[in-house]
């Protein structure tokens, strides 16, 4: 172990030493669902406004015709549609002074404990919490999306006829479908999971995937899934027919598998329910915002080619516009004086989603 000064600053204390043990770093609780289930697929493009083409046609159906009659003239136009939306812009400036390594103690492990701290080191450090920041911002953005339908900018750069910002759902001419699962008491639950089963196929009809999906999945607050943990049809469907989810009735709920421990899971009747509301994050008061509400849920599809998107722009400089933008970019530069070194940290970024007509809000009685 080190041995370093005392710091109090009394007279016996003066000269004498004390053992550095542990450092002790304290990180605000995030804790977040979307990585794991991967939804979101990258698009890093060259300008700072895209244009999403939409094209829609319609079926038709062809009637039989007498051999010597002329053939009937089908008409494929198309409609056609767009939507065009500014990316928005996210910057942190931040800088690195003398005084933040002059005569200062370098204590990132405790082998270090008496070395001087480096710029390097406070450069790191301070892009390490920029990078934090970064990193809850776009999951803040991607479970807005999720939940309401809507672009993360709330300074109002992207305010619409309509609303403060890009509301999907009324660029599509799409209203968000709500579906209420009967979850309580003695009631059975397996026609309403058929019946959100059945509005999602058809949500997904005009898909990509010809509504072809990976799996139906419920991101539910915590009243929401001890709902579905606890109704007497669930336990019994467990206990006779899945005997890894027995477990989960018996005893501490394991791990779920492709998760970390804080998301438990439930797989019955073509659903996952996925207990998200143990994730959120900690605001600026320290008090903790789960991403879902209590006694809410949100259904969407996982393996849906497409459907949800983040669109990155390239930075505001020279060296940078017309060309394919990067994820974050990092900027540096030391003054005249020797005296000051400044930072600025940027990520431009939209998250989309492109067929809102398949997410849904879950409600249970």
């Amino acid at each position: 172990m080190s041995l370093i000064i005392d710091k109090n600053i009394d007279r016996l204390s003066q000269g004498k030493y004390v053992e550095l043990t542990d450092i002790l770093v304290e990180l605000p609780r995030n804790v977040s669902i979307i990585d794991a289930l991967g939804l979101f697929e990258e698009v890093f493009v060259t300008q700072k406004k895209i244009e999403i083409q939409r094209t829609q046609y319609s079926n038709h159906l062809i009637k039989d015709k007498n051999w010597e009659a002329k053939a009937d003239t089908l008409v494929t136009t198309p409609k056609k549609g767009f939507i065009q939306v500014k990316i928005p812009n996210f910057e942190t400036l931040d800088a690195i002074k003398p005084q933040d390594i002059d005569g200062v103690a370098q204590v990132d492990n405790i082998m270090e404990a008496a070395a001087l701290e480096t710029v390097m080191n406070v450069r790191m450090e301070k892009l390490a919490a920029h990078n934090a920041a970064f990193d809850l911002t776009q999951d803040v953005a991607r479970m807005q999306l999720l939940t309401a339908g809507t672009v993360y900018a709330p300074s109002g750069a992207l305010a619409t006829s309509y609303g403060d910002t890009v509301d999907f759902y009324e660029e599509m001419g799409v209203t968000r479908t709500t579906i209420d699962l009967k979850l309580t008491g003695s009631q059975d639950p397996r026609i309403s999971c058929s019946q959100l089963v059945r509005q999602m196929r058809e949500a997904l009809r005009n898909t990509p995937t010809g509504g072809n999906y990976k799996a139906i999945v419920l991101l539910c607050g915590t009243d929401f899934f001890d709902a579905v943990y606890t109704n007497p049809f669930v336990t019994e469907a467990i206990k006779y027919f899945q005997q890894d989810m027995n477990k989960l009735l018996l005893k501490t709920p394991d791990q779920a598998a492709g998760y970390d421990a804080n998301f438990r899971t439930l797989n019955l009747w073509g659903l996952v329910f996925i207990d998200a509301g143990t994730g959120g994050y900690e605001d600026a008061e320290g008090v903790f915002q789960p991403w879902i509400a209590a006694n809410k849920a949100v259904a969407l599809p996982t393996g849906v080619r497409g459907m949800f998107k983040t669109y990155y722009a390239p930075a505001n400089t020279f060296s940078t516009i017309n060309k394919r933008a990067q994820g974050r970019y990092y900027f540096e530069k030391i003054n005249e004086e020797d005296d000051l070194i400044q930072m600025k940290v940027g990520s431009n970024f939209l998250n989309g989603l492109l067929f809102p007509a398949a997410v849904f809000d879950v409600t249970f009685s």
